[in-house]
């Protein structure tokens, strides 16, 4: 095989955790020949995460709005108070965000889970239920039968979720970098 067990454990940063040298090869993410490069020492963890930046972390979101003429930037949903942004569009940025794994305050440069964006006031607490709904993409949806989480594809198939609503963040999910499957964050 292409790994041997006296080999050093190789890892990478993920959207949301460590993706082990295993789990890109198998994902298809890698291929086997780079896989082998690393664990030869030929190339650097380093290297290969550049190139495998967008896989890893995906690319960034619609993070704010920019005012041309007065110069400012304001998260989504402080445009939305200031009447920049409508109600509806505002709601469709945040889901897209908490849909990959974040909501972003722009201002300060942060990715939030949804959580911590309600309680710093990035996004309003009229919007935490339904992005905590987006968010299960990432983290995951409970099978109220099995108890066990489920990717959002598997919960549009199990009908735990709506279909529209599911292909409305798979969208996000794939404008952003590709499917996270939160069995494996990746």
């Amino acid at each position: 095989t292409l790994f041997r067990s006296d080999k050093r454990k190789l890892t990478f940063k993920g959207l949301r955790k460590e993706i082990s040298l295993e789990e890109l090869v198998r994902s298809e993410v890698m291929d086997e020949v780079t896989a082998q490069r690393l664990q030869d020492g030929l190339t650097s963890i380093e290297e290969v995460s550049l190139s495998l930046m967008k896989f890893l972390e995906g690319t960034s979101c619609i993070a704010g709005v920019y005012v041309e003429a007065s110069k400012e930037r304001f998260s989504i949903y402080q445009a939305m108070k200031k009447g920049i942004i409508r109600p509806g569009t505002a709601f469709e940025l945040l889901e897209a965000q908490a849909a990959t794994g974040y909501v972003i305050d722009p201002i300060k440069g942060l990715k939030l889970a949804v959580e911590d964006a309600v309680r710093m006031g990035i996004v309003g607490a009229e919007f935490k239920d339904k992005l905590l709904a987006a968010e299960r993409a990432v983290t995951g949806y409970k099978d109220p039968y099995s108890g066990k989480l489920v990717s959002l594809f598997q919960a549009m198939k199990k009908g735990l979720i709506l279909k529209d609503h599911g292909i409305r963040l798979l969208e996000a999910q794939i404008a952003t970098g590709g499917i996270i499957d939160p069995d494996r964050k990746s």
